[in-house]
């Protein structure tokens, strides 16, 4: 993959990526990327701002935003580092009653 696609876009002095090239470096699909944004996991939305009718994810988002594993009983969480790798994976302990 071109380290090209990875680079984030600086827009005033902020920095984003679009819903594409998040998508491309957290191997999710675009479709995925827009419903996480529209309904989000189990934890939080992820965070989308539009410019000139351009949506943009920020760039803190690749890092900070805890992407969750799937099953209802399952509380892992990851993030990824700027060039897509999963970074940290936490389990939650919760009690099921």
């Amino acid at each position: 993959m071109n380290e090209r696609n990875y680079k984030p876009i600086n827009i005033n002095g902020n920095v984003y990526y679009t819903i594409e090239r998040f998508a491309l470096i957290t191997n999710k699909s675009i479709v995925t990327i827009k419903n996480l944004t529209i309904k989000g996991n189990r934890i939080r939305k992820l965070k989308l701002i539009e410019i000139m009718e351009k949506k943009y994810i920020p760039a803190s988002e690749l890092i900070e935003y805890p992407f969750t594993v799937a099953g209802k009983h399952n509380f892992d969480t990851y993030h990824y580092d700027e060039k897509g790798e999963i970074v940290t994976i936490t389990q939650k302990q919760k009690q099921i009653k």
